[in-house]
């Protein structure tokens, strides 16, 4: 047995005396047994960095003092802070809180470690807010950046930076208040973990007064934004270049003179929430509205004034959504409302006189919000309003109107698309002497299309449609006589 021992010890190995009981006689006896005990304990990975929320497996390795692994040992996990890590007893760590924490392994009084680092949840996307803002020179505009990851949670707490694309136009502090310095636009970005989002700033050029001479509002000085309302006289025209911007902000174009807003199918007119309307003035000096290619939200064009005012209009290729009705007030020369697309607008209400046409030619009518696409409540002496190859999508409400108590009303509504062939449907979408004997005449509407006519505008999954078939509607009641001329 001391040889036994002795060679046990060659090997390193610890050596305890116990009780060895005899298998044959049963006698009872003393004698050594070899005892391997635990010398080191390894953690792996010895480092590791876990996203918060995340979970990590750590691995205990438990050594002799030869350092043979040794198998079957009870291994205790435990965590520095849990405030920042917490580990099961299986060495299942999980990220708690952004910091450090040294995860512990023990096993027969020896011990190994991890350091487990706590990094937030990555920056997926960075969102600017608002995107697009106008700011007049010398004003400011708070802008936010929301940061987000990869499965569009909201993530707070995170480092953004603040940068312009030209200083020379627009500033930013660190917390994202723009500064408007000069006319022109800016890219504004925020960055945060290498994460970035826009918003293009647009400085326009403010107006307000009187254009006495003729003017150009240019491509290389837009946006424009009327501050108060502007008026261009007679005998002058504002001319408006292919590609300008025009922020209304509610104000007025008043035109005494010519309006020239031409744009192109490449480069066209973009105004918003702005009011173009005729001057008060005198048939003898008459205002012209030209527009062609323009894209128009909110606002109005041609509206009312509350006085008379002459004048005559032409719209054409463009879109007009949200915006109010058009009324053309004893027009001083024809006028042509042709191939532009209206989009819960208004209506156009005419009334003529003296041989002066309005056509309303190839327009597309969605949603209209007045009770009407188009009515006329006078047309004197030859005038008349012409409305032919149109597309009145919106079958639940009046495409052509008559309205109770003028007397001397008149459409001329044939070779139009009703979006449907029923003939009683149709009857439903027209307001005339059928609905109230006080309207003047019976609009005459066939033949019909039975496809909206090529030179339309069309609008892919537009509202309303064959099935829409408009309830009867009401009568309409208004004024009893025409309005002066």
């Amino acid at each position: 047995m001391k040889s036994l021992r002795i060679a046990l010890r060659a090997f390193g190995l610890a050596v305890a005396t116990v009780v060895v009981l005899n298998g044959c006689g049963g006698d009872s006896g003393s004698g050594p047994r070899a005892v391997v005990t635990v010398t080191t304990v390894t953690v792996s990975p010895t480092t590791v960095t876990i996203i918060t929320g995340a979970t990590q497996q750590l691995t205990a390795t438990t050594k002799d003092a030869n350092g043979n692994t040794l198998t079957g040992r009870v291994v205790v996990w435990s965590s520095s802070d849990q405030t920042k890590a917490t580990v099961s007893a299986s060495g299942l760590v999980t990220a708690v809180a952004v910091g450090t924490a040294t995860i512990t392994a023990t096993s027969e009084g020896q011990s190994g470690t991890s350091t487990a680092t706590i990094m937030p949840i990555p920056v997926a996307t960075v969102t600017v807010s608002p995107t697009t803002p106008t700011i007049i020179t010398g004003a400011t505009q708070q802008l936010s950046a929301t940061t987000k990851d990869a499965t569009g949670n909201t993530l707070t707490g995170r480092v953004v930076a603040w940068s312009s694309s030209d200083q020379t136009k627009a500033t930013v502090s660190a917390s994202g208040l723009v500064t408007a310095v000069a006319v022109g636009t800016a890219t504004i970005t925020a960055t945060s973990e290498g994460q970035s989002g826009t918003a293009n700033v647009a400085i326009p050029t403010p107006l307000i007064g009187i254009l006495s001479s003729s003017t150009t509002w240019t491509v290389a000085n837009s946006p424009y934004r009327l501050i108060g309302d502007v008026q261009v006289a007679h005998g002058t025209t504002l001319t408006i270049q292919p590609g300008v911007v025009v922020h209304g902000a509610n104000k007025k174009l008043v035109i005494f003179g010519k309006l020239s807003a031409i744009g192109t199918i490449a480069s066209g007119l973009s105004f918003d929430s702005l009011h173009v309307t005729g001057g008060t003035n005198t048939p003898s000096q008459p205002f012209l509205i030209d527009v062609a290619f323009a894209r128009q939200s909110r606002g109005s064009i041609y509206s009312p004034t509350g006085n008379a005012s002459y004048g005559s209009l032409i719209l054409r290729n463009s879109t007009l959504t949200d915006m109010g009705y058009l009324y053309v007030w004893y027009p001083t020369a024809d006028c042509y409302i042709e191939r532009n697309t209206f989009i819960r607008s208004g209506g156009i209400s005419t009334g003529t006189s003296d041989g002066v046409k309005v056509y309303v030619r190839n327009n597309l009518f969605v949603d209209q919000t007045t009770t009407y696409a188009v009515e006329n409540w006078t047309s004197y002496n030859g005038s008349a309003t012409v409305v032919e190859f149109n597309s009145f999508l919106t079958t639940s409400k009046v495409a052509m109107r008559l309205p109770s108590g003028y007397t001397s009303a008149l459409l001329s509504g044939t070779n139009n698309y009703w979006n449907t062939s029923d003939v009683s449907a149709i009857q439903g979408m027209i307001f005339d002497k059928n609905d109230d004997l006080a309207s003047a005449g019976v609009i005459a509407f066939q033949p019909i299309l039975s496809q909206p006519h090529a030179g339309t505008p069309t609008l892919p999954g537009s509202t309303g449609g064959p099935s829409g078939l408009s309830a009867a509607h009401r009568p309409v009641t208004g004024p009893r006589r025409a309005p002066p001329r």
